[in-house]
């Protein structure tokens, strides 16, 4: 273009040139300015992102735990109970003597009017202490003579009973419980009941052996010698 218009000097173009060079020159700067400006920009709001991160995290405080009662629950109020004491023994609460605790109505309505139970007051606990300590004594009691006449049927071995005997060597009728109880009652003098008695079926003459329940927990054993009677 400068070559075909003669108007335009060497000087004028060495001008355009050079104005061409810093305008590119200016250009480029600006670009990198720019992307810096930018660069500079995306580190600093992370930054910032971090740091308040961690001043949240610092700061951070958990919320209260909200009660039951906060949260305007109200429990359902404890029904009172009535303590009792068991005259005999009711089926689902006790035995004669336990000290349970019960409704009020129940009580009222069923257990009281029945005669079942009554009020546990000091005196009636007390009454029930001592009534407990009795028979305590006596279970003891009962037991050591238990064991005493176990110690006795040991000693004797053995009670005669006198029968009858015919021809062929049996003895007319048996040997029954009572019969052996009687002869243990007149010579020990203890008090036994024949339903106690364990006899098994005597109709001759010979020695069986036997046993009688003295105690629940206390067996004694003996032996019935049957004998002629003469």
């Amino acid at each position: 273009f400068f070559s075909i218009h003669p108007f335009f000097s060497q000087s004028t173009m060495d001008y355009y040139s050079q104005m061409n060079a810093q305008e590119t020159a200016t250009r480029t700067l600006a670009n990198r300015l720019l992307s810096a400006a930018l660069f500079l920009g995306v580190v600093g709001a992370t930054l910032c992102m971090v740091d308040s991160s961690s001043q949240a995290t610092q700061h951070f405080v958990a919320p209260p735990v909200q009660t039951q009662a906060a949260r305007g629950y109200i429990p359902h109020a404890v029904k009172p109970k009535t303590k009792i004491v068991l005259n005999r023994g009711v089926e689902g609460l006790g035995k004669q003597g336990d000290v349970v605790e019960v409704a009020p109505g129940y009580y009222r309505n069923f257990l009281y009017p029945t005669g079942q139970a009554d009020i546990a007051t000091p005196a009636k606990l007390e009454s029930i202490r001592k009534q407990q300590e009795a028979e305590e004594k006596a279970a003891e009691e009962a037991m050591a003579a238990a064991r005493k006449a176990v110690t006795s049927l040991a000693t004797i071995g053995k009670f005669v009973v006198k029968k009858e005997v015919g021809p062929d060597g049996q003895i007319f009728g048996s040997v029954s419980e009572q019969e052996v109880v009687d002869i243990i009652r007149r010579q020990m003098g203890l008090n036994v009941d024949k339903k106690d008695l364990i006899l098994p079926e005597i109709k001759e003459l010979g020695s069986f052996p036997a046993e009688i329940k003295l105690h629940p927990k206390v067996v004694g054993k003996f032996n019935v010698v049957v004998e002629k009677k003469k």
